[in-house]
């Protein structure tokens, strides 16, 4: 139960708005008003930074307007808060260090 309010607060602080597991996915969807300031924030820019270097089956897709970020093979909400936590600690530990 306290694994899931952790993985959302922490999803909250990069961006997301949802996030979703089922089917051996992980989907977080973005904010979704597209012309938010959020888009041009730092944030997001190191999230998109963390993908081109992560080596995990990971993508943006933008569905109905709405823009997400998916992850493959994740069978577990183990699994998913791993990948929260690494997400959120590079990109905020890469900003408390600048």
């Amino acid at each position: 139960m306290f694994d899931i309010l952790r993985i959302r607060w922490k999803a909250k602080q990069l961006g997301f708005e949802k996030i979703v597991l089922k089917q051996n996915k992980f989907i977080c969807y973005f904010i979704s008003d597209k012309n938010s300031s959020f888009f041009n924030s730092k944030i997001f820019a190191e999230i998109l930074q963390y993908l081109q270097t992560s080596h995990n089956s990971s993508g943006l897709k933008e569905n109905n307007e709405k823009l997400s970020l998916h992850f493959e093979k994740v069978n577990s909400l183990n699994k998913a808060k791993q990948i929260v936590t690494s997400l959120y600690d590079n990109i905020f530990y890469v900003e408390a260090s600048i």
